[in-house]
């Protein structure tokens, strides 16, 4: 079970505190004033807290999506599934995808996938087909050109050299 530990830090706005500041000056309110004010104290604490939880865990949230593509980049992966199953609109994913990693989802998705392809021509007796389709390419001419653009090579040297 995982348990969240709170990190207090000084509030940017100390507007918020002002009536705390007064309470303690003001011996004369009510009980029940003083309680409201402390409740308000404890909710704006708690909500800060929150925030930053928050914050930490959109920051890791990275991570969790990486690992995702790593494991399924051979099959039709999208924007919108992972958007879905990682609770973002497709668009805040897009911007926020592109700010962690400096590049777009489907350029990175196309790393990953020539990644494999290219171990795969390098190390098993695959024909080329097998290789592009399954690798998460939609056919051999979408990866030949693909490959060409990332790598600056053309397959049928490469086919030639291991067969």
């Amino acid at each position: 079970m995982k348990y969240n530990t709170f990190k207090l830090r000084t509030p940017l706005d100390v507007e918020w505190m002002k009536p705390w500041l007064e309470m303690k000056n003001c011996q004369e309110l009510a009980s029940l004033d003083k309680h409201i004010l402390m409740y308000q104290l404890y909710q704006k604490i708690i909500q800060d807290c929150l925030i930053e939880i928050k914050k930490e865990t959109k920051l890791n949230d990275i991570f969790f999506i990486l690992d995702e593509i790593e494991k399924k980049y051979a099959q039709n992966l999208s924007l919108e599934f992972l958007a879905k199953k990682f609770h973002f609109h497709p668009n805040s994913l897009t911007r926020y995808f592109k700010k962690q990693t400096g590049t777009t989802f489907y350029q990175y998705l196309q790393k990953i996938r020539l990644k494999h392809a290219y171990y795969d021509l390098m190390h098993t007796d695959m024909k080329i087909i097998d290789i592009a389709l399954n690798n998460g390419f939609k056919n051999v001419k979408s990866f030949e050109k693909v490959f060409q653009n990332e790598y600056k090579k053309h397959l049928q040297i490469i086919e030639k050299v291991y067969n």
